[in-house]
């Protein structure tokens, strides 16, 4: 029985029974989940923190699944154009071996360019997800006609043969840094490629020195074009890897700062726990102690 002597202190005990059945709520709670709370409402102090890094960690992790895509495509890009330099060395060999030879055996320099021609044709076709990789911002249209038209003036470099455009394709890998990851078709490398092929297969057909001299010249400068090409892929694509791995660091970071923020130490938890259990206990015992107390306890 409460009375005015021992209302303050049943009061006192009173909320402090309450406070503790409040935090044994939340700690079962925790523990249950996991989690340090079930709503941004519980850990205000960190909220915005909170859905910042959470805002944070989703676009960098979005840019890690684009940027991956265009190391992807780099990578196919890069194989495409090692397969041109080889054909620009191959049928450069050739040439050198058809003017060497001035009998040279008739329809074979011409054959094997030919040949060479509609490899080249696939490997300026090559398709990442149904989109041509060389025909500039014409992603849906094949950039190199097929069959290959003579150039205007067999010897001399020209884009007759292209369907593209000239844009260049680039890509924002990080919020602050964009990346070229389009090459023309129709650049100086590929028109020298092309040039060479053609005036190969002329210049044997009409046995011609000076023709086949063009050729050669044509497929070196091809060589050190294409070459410049991948050089400027594998710069594009460290570009990317370095961003991609900025991007996964930040997300590991700000990961572990919003694992500290919603997370619970279950542990901990359950020590706290078992603490306020013992405590409520403990409570309930003194307002026992202190209902059954009378005056003639202190009476002798």
């Amino acid at each position: 029985m409460t009375r005015v002597s021992t209302f303050a202190q049943h009061e006192l005990i009173r909320q402090t029974v309450v406070r503790t059945q409040e935090r044994i709520y939340t700690r079962q709670a925790q523990i249950a989940s996991g989690k340090e709370a079930s709503a941004f409402a519980a850990v205000s102090k960190d909220a915005s923190q909170l859905l910042s890094l959470k805002s944070a960690s989703v676009r960098a992790d979005s840019f890690v699944n684009q940027n991956n895509q265009i190391e992807a495509r780099l990578q196919i890009a890069d194989g495409a154009l090692a397969g041109m330099t080889d054909l620009a060395s191959t049928v450069k060999a050739k040439i050198i071996q058809r003017l060497n030879d001035a009998s040279g055996t008739a329809g074979v320099l011409d054959q094997d360019a030919a040949n060479m021609l509609n490899s080249l044709v696939g490997l300026l076709g090559t398709q990442v997800a149904g989109r041509f990789l060389f025909g500039g911002a014409q992603t849906d249209v094949a950039p190199i006609a097929d069959p290959v038209p003579d150039p205007t003036t067999f010897g001399i470099a020209d884009d007759t043969y292209y369907l593209g455009d000239s844009t260049e394709l680039t890509a924002r890998v990080s919020e602050t840094q964009e990346v070229t990851i389009g090459i023309a078709g129709n650049r100086l490398g590929f028109q020298q490629l092309i040039g060479a092929l053609k005036a190969a297969i002329e210049g044997h057909n009409t046995d011609s020195n000076a023709m086949l001299e063009s050729a050669l010249e044509l497929a070196t400068g091809a060589i050190g074009e294409i070459n410049a090409y991948r050089a400027e892929i594998g710069f594009a694509a460290n570009a990317v890897s370095r961003a991609t791995a900025s991007h996964e660091d930040f997300r590991l970071y700000a990961d572990q700062i919003v694992s500290q923020i919603e997370n619970v130490d279950v542990p901990s938890a359950v020590a706290a726990l078992a603490a306020d259990e013992t405590a409520l206990q403990a409570s309930f015992m003194i307002i026992g102690r202190l209902s059954s107390l009378s005056l003639a306890d202190y009476l002798p």
